[in-house]
């Protein structure tokens, strides 16, 4: 089977104003058909994920933030409330993997 390409999202799709500003972090979509959309400069990733699964549901496969699928771990239970991941995402609190 094909891989199918990932491709980055423009600023001109997203709808949160803070989706344009500089900084934040990339979290990659993949949907259940394998399509890869990256969305850049994401200011609060699980708050992002949780977003994302409101309105598309099934339709998303995962949704990839380094290492970590946050929609895995939302759909278990997990960071419900806040921005921090819970369980055995194999992040810290304080290791969120920026440089800053």
């Amino acid at each position: 089977m094909e891989e199918k390409k990932k491709f980055l999202v423009g600023d001109e799709y997203r709808t949160n104003p803070l989706s344009v500003e500089p900084g934040g972090t990339t979290v990659t979509v993949i949907e259940a058909d394998g399509s890869k959309m990256d969305y850049d400069k994401v200011k609060n990733p699980w708050s992002y994920a949780r977003a994302i699964l409101s309105r598309r549901g099934e339709a998303v496969k995962s949704i990839m933030w380094g290492h970590t699928d946050l929609a895995k771990v939302i759909r278990e239970g997990g960071a419900k409330g806040d921005s921090s991941p819970k369980g055995d995402s194999g992040l810290k609190d304080d290791d969120d993997g920026l440089p800053f």
